[in-house]
C-alpha cells in the first residue's frame, strides 16, 4: 500500500507541470506545490522536534502546502480553522500537545515554535510515530476530541475510496470544503495520488457563480455537503449547465429526496451521483455505486472494499440478520487509532477483540439483503448542520458559560425546523449569541436563540426534547 506523499510525489514524476492546487487568483503546478512543501518543511523541522504535532492555521492552498510538508517530514499534524476563536485555538494546542504552529503571514507560510513540556509525546497510537494527523470533532463532554489518525489507516482509506470513486488525471475537483474538515482534507489526497487538479472556489463560486466557475475551469467533480447540493439542486432548476461535470459526491447527513431526483434527473446524460456515509473515525463506510442511487434511494451505499459493516444491538456483540435495525460496527484497515488522551472513550468506541477493532459508530442502521447500508440516525447527541459534527452537549456548555444562563437545550434542524437553542435565564439572546461567536466554531453558533421562561420536562425530569421541537412546527 503507497503511502501518501509517495503516491503524489509519483503523480509529480509523471507530470511535473500538471497543475494541482489553484484558485481563482492562484496556480500551483505540481512541482511548484511539493518544491514549496519541502521549503516549509526545513523550518518546521527547525521550529521543533519531529516527534510532536504541527497545528496548521490556514486556509485552502496555503493548508494544502502545510499538509504535504509534514506527510514529507513524517510529522503529525492538526488542520484547524483559523477563524475559531482564540480560546478554541489555544485549547487545540494544549489538548494535542503541538510543538510548532504554521501560519499564513504577509511573507508567506511561517512556522514558529510552541512551548511544551520535556515528556514524551504520547497518544492512542503506538509508536507515536506512526500517527499521520489528528482530526478534531465534536464530543460529548463539552470540547472537542481529537481522532488519532495513523499512516497506515489513512493510506488505506485513500487507497479503498480512490478505488471506488476513481478519479482521474483529468478531472478537476472543484470544492467550497475547507481542509480542517475531513471531507475537506481527504480530497487533497484523492486529487493528489490521481495527478488530478484540486480548485478551491470562493463564496461567490460555489453560489451564485458558479455557473462560471464551471465553465472557466472545467471541472468535472464536485465533492460537496447536503445543504451545498440543495443549493446545486436550485440554480440547475433555473438551467445551470453541467458543462463537464461528470460526478457529484456528498456525505455529511441524508440528502433530500427532491434534491437526489433533481441532480439525476435535469442533465443528459446523467451525473453519477455518488452518495456516501462515513465517519472521522473511519474516515469513509460506505459508497453509493455508480448510477445506482435512482434504484436504492435511501440507501448510503455498499462498504468500502476491504472493510466490513455490521449491525448488532447497541452495546451487544451479537450480529444481526439483513433488514434487522441497530447499531452501525466498522471493522477493517481504516478504523483510526482512537482518541487522543480520552482513553475510557476509546475503549467504548474501538472495541478490541483478538484479533481486530470493531468501532462501535453509534449510529442507527440497518443492511438489505445485498448488503447496501441504511443508516438512520444518531443514538447520541450529535447532529450535523452543513456536514459539520456538533455535540449539544458542547453548545449547552458553552451557553451556560456565558453567565444568566441557568439551564439550556439544543433542538437540531431538521426540514422546516431551524438549528435552535433554548434557554432560561437573565441572558438577552443578542448577547448569548455574540459570547457564542466567540467561544464556538462559527458552523456550531445556533441560527436561532429563544430565552423561555422554563424549558419543558418529561415524567423522568429530563428536558422534554420532543415539547421544544413541537414549538418549531
Amino acid at each position: 500500500m503507497m503511502d501518501v506523499y509517495e503516491a503524489i510525489e509519483r503523480a509529480r514524476s509523471r507530470a511535473p507541470h500538471q497543475p494541482f492546487l489553484a484558485t481563482r487568483e492562484r496556480n500551483l503546478s505540481y512541482s511548484q506545490a511539493l518544491d514549496l512543501a519541502a521549503s516549509l518543511a526545513g523550518s518546521i523541522a527547525t521550529a521543533g522536534a519531529l516527534d510532536r504535532p504541527c497545528v496548521i492555521q490556514a486556509i485552502e492552498i496555503d493548508a494544502c502546502i502545510s499538509v504535504l510538508a509534514c506527510l514529507r517530514l513524517g510529522k503529525p499534524f492538526i488542520v484547524i480553522n483559523p477563524a475559531s476563536p482564540p480560546d478554541r485555538i489555544d485549547y487545540y494546542i494544549t489538548d494535542s500537545g503541538a510543538n510548532v504552529l504554521v501560519k499564513t503571514a504577509e511573507s508567506g507560510l511561517v512556522a514558529s515554535s510552541l512551548p511544551c513540556d520535556d515528556q514524551g509525546w504520547r497518544t492512542a497510537v503506538e509508536p507515536a510515530s506512526s500517527v499521520s494527523c489528528l482530526i478534531y470533532t465534536s464530543g460529548s463532554t463539552g470540547l472537542p476530541k481529537a481522532v488519532v489518525c495513523p499512516r497506515e489507516a489513512v493510506s488505506f482509506a485513500v487507497e479503498a475510496i480512490a478505488q471506488t470513486l476513481s478519479y482521474r488525471r483529468d478531472d478537476v475537483v472543484l470544492t467550497a470544503l475547507p481542509t480542517f474538515f475531513d471531507f475537506g482534507l481527504y480530497q487533497l489526497f484523492l486529487v493528489g495520488k490521481a495527478g488530478a487538479t484540486l480548485y478551491f472556489a470562493s463564496a461567490l463560486e460555489s453560489g451564485l457563480g458558479l455557473g462560471e466557475a464551471l465553465q472557466r475551469t472545467g471541472a468535472t467533480v464536485l465533492p460537496m455537503v447536503p445543504p451545498a447540493a440543495e443549493k446545486l439542486a436550485r440554480l440547475v432548476e433555473r438551467g445551470l449547465s453541467r458543462n463537464a461535470v461528470r460526478m457529484i459526491t456528498t456525505t455529511g447527513a441524508a440528502m433530500d429526496e427532491g434534491t437526489r431526483r433533481t441532480l439525476e434527473d435535469a442533465w443528459d446524460p446523467p451525473v453519477d451521483l455518488r452518495v456516501m456515509y462515513g465517519l472521522t473515525e473511519c474516515k469513509r463506510v460506505a459508497i453509493m455505486p455508480p448510477y445506482e442511487s435512482t434504484r436504492r434511494p435511501r440507501s448510503s451505499g455498499l462498504p468500502l472494499p476491504g472493510t466490513t459493516v455490521t449491525i448488532r444491538p447497541h452495546d451487544q456483540d451479537l450480529v444481526l440478520s439483513p433488514d434487522e435495525v441497530g447499531e452501525i460496527c466498522v471493522e477493517g484497515p481504516h478504523v483510526m487509532g482512537g482518541y487522543h488522551n480520552q482513553s475510557d472513550l476509546t475503549a467504548r468506541r474501538f472495541r478490541r477483540t483478538s484479533h481486530t477493532v470493531v468501532l462501535r459508530t453509534g449510529d442507527t442502521g440497518f443492511l438489505d439483503a445485498d448488503g447496501y447500508l441504511y443508516c438512520l440516525g444518531r443514538d447520541d447527541d450529535q447532529f450535523k448542520v452543513q456536514g459539520y459534527r456538533i455535540s449539544t452537549s458542547e453548545v449547552v456548555a458553552a451557553a451556560k458559560a456565558a453567565g444568566g444562563v441557568v439551564s439550556a437545550a439544543v433542538v437540531p434542524p431538521a426540514p422546516g425546523r431551524r438549528y435552535t437553542l433554548f434557554f432560561e435565564g437573565d441572558a438577552e439572546p443578542a448577547a448569548l449569541s455574540h459570547f457564542l461567536s466567540e467561544h464556538l466554531e462559527p458552523f456550531a453558533i445556533p441560527q436561532h436563540i429563544q430565552k423561555v421562561a422554563h424549558l419543558p420536562t418529561n415524567a423522568n425530569g429530563k428536558i422534554d426534547i420532543t415539547q421544544l421541537e413541537r414549538t418549531q412546527s
